[in-house]
């Protein structure tokens, strides 16, 4: 069930229409106020809202203490649980992000956000976020997310002091919130959970096992394995000692700093035992650990061009890797975790959240988690056209929406009487109208340009939005 569009034609109202704040005013408030966000995301709360009256109400809305973001977030949950219906696997995607809100001085209760070599310390909020896709990568929805401003606790004088810190007690706990929300809102599914290297936890990896949840973890530490042939051995030197299985060659996009280039990779896969005691000792931290069995993939550019870093990536995993077919799959899986990247994109660059002065770090967390559906929900546009093209284009515009679509793109022709103001009696395709939607935010459409990309999606939509209400009217 990919579609999410209702036959009233409002999707946000669909997608949160299980809201519940315990009053009914409050309710019927949060739906104006997710529509009007949802036609206007990019614009500020006084300017997205119809008057004074209603942006009075969306104002009191974020600052009303019965109102949390787990509620907020709760109805989109269980939608991205119905559209995942239809996938017997799921990709879960776990990251984190900051959210910078230095400029604004007068906001109250934000918490550091890093540190720069003047001592200077940023101030805004983190965001936690598990984004759920389908095999392709098409971004089904969240299943968890937390934002937070950063607490500062006073860390172990040494590094086994803080070994003994509960995990709880941690910014890392984040990781394992994520894993047991996954489990509670997907209950039902085959569920690969894809961590960059800051997820290379091994209680993570542990509880990820026990719950019978498979995952792709970038290789953050050199790990000591139980290994017969090389005895102590930690995963990276064993990694060397192994032979070259095969070489891929792998296109990596261009972006604004670098030109596209081809990269000639070795690939190396094997069987791996992470210890739990590391040279047999057992200290206080690793006294409950188990020998975990894995499996390693590894890609490295032997000889990269001149000035460029080497691409290198070492994987572990518990799915399958015995083969080259095996192994590259487990790299598929990895590169989707750039879908959360495209959805942080999203929330900052598309829902300019970074821009609201709501004025303290409560409000905005209420804030973000309703903006939260809406970066995901031209997220979801964007790749929906790469992964079901020939759809029809009713599974995410409704009939005055395509319609509307339909005059912008043939308003010349209109005009200088080449064809008739009659809209076609049937949809675009998918493909078709997210390419209409793309032509008005910038996308040129050319035979070279390939699909469009999530900004002209955005541009385009916002514009499509206006152009829908004088239409309706």
């Amino acid at each position: 069930m990919d579609s999410i569009q209702g036959s009233d034609g409002r999707w946000i109202e669909e997608e949160m229409a299980y809201a519940n704040f315990g009053d009914l005013r409050l309710n019927k408030r949060f739906q104006v106020l997710a529509s009007e966000l949802a036609a206007h995301p990019s614009y500020p709360i006084n300017h997205a809202s119809t008057d004074w009256a209603a942006t009075k109400a969306a104002y009191r809305f974020f600052d009303n203490p019965k109102v949390s973001a787990e509620q907020i977030l709760a109805p989109h949950f269980l939608s991205t649980q119905l559209r995942a219906r239809g996938h017997q696997r799921l990709i879960v995607v776990q990251d984190t992000s900051v959210i910078d809100f230095t400029r604004h001085m007068k906001t109250i209760d934000l918490g550091s956000i890093g540190k720069l070599k003047d001592g200077f310390e940023p101030q805004g909020l983190l965001l936690h976020a598990a984004l759920a896709l389908s095999e392709k990568g098409l971004p089904l929805g969240l299943l968890h997310q937390k934002t937070w401003p950063r607490q500062t606790r006073k860390k172990g004088k040494n590094s086994h002091e803080e070994s003994l810190v509960p995990i709880e007690k941690k910014e890392s706990f984040k990781w394992f919130e994520g894993l047991r929300n996954i489990l509670k809102n997907a209950p039902d599914h085959e569920v690969v959970m894809v961590c960059d290297r800051e997820g290379d936890i091994y209680e993570l990896l542990e509880e990820s096992l026990t719950s019978g949840v498979d995952f792709v973890v970038r290789v953050l530490h050199p790990r000591m394995l139980e290994d017969e042939e090389f005895g102590d051995v930690n995963v990276f030197d064993r990694i060397a000692f192994s032979s070259v299985q095969s070489r891929i060659t792998i296109e990596i996009p261009g972006s604004g700093k670098r030109p596209a280039r081809k990269a000639h990779l070795a690939v190396k896969f094997l069987p791996v035992t992470y210890s739990a005691y590391p040279r047999g000792i057992k200290t206080k931290q690793v006294q409950n650990r188990s020998h975990i069995d894995l499996q390693i993939v590894h890609l490295f550019e032997e000889n990269p061009p001149s000035g460029e870093s080497p691409v290198h990536w070492t994987l572990v995993t518990t799915l399958e890797s015995k083969t080259l077919k095996d192994a590259l799959e487990v790299v598929r899986i990895y590169k989707l975790r750039w879908q959360i990247e495209l959805y942080f994109k999203s929330l900052k660059t598309g829902c300019g959240i970074e821009n609201c002065r709501l004025g303290s770090a409560e409000k905005l967390v209420r804030y973000i988690a309703l903006q939260s559906v809406i970066a995901w929900r031209v997220l979801w546009m964007t790749f929906l056209n790469r992964t079901n093209p020939e759809m029809s284009s009713e599974s995410f515009l409704t009939e005055d929406e395509w319609k509307t679509l339909w005059f912008k793109k043939h308003r010349r022709h209109i005009k200088s009487g080449k064809i008739k103001a009659k809209p076609p009696k049937h949809p675009p395709s998918n493909r078709e109208a997210i390419r209409w939607i793309a032509m008005q935010g910038g996308f040129l459409g050319r035979k070279g340009d390939g699909e469009p990309g999530q900004i002209t999606i955005w541009r385009g939509w916002l514009d499509l939005m206006a152009a829908v209400e004088l239409y309706e009217l």
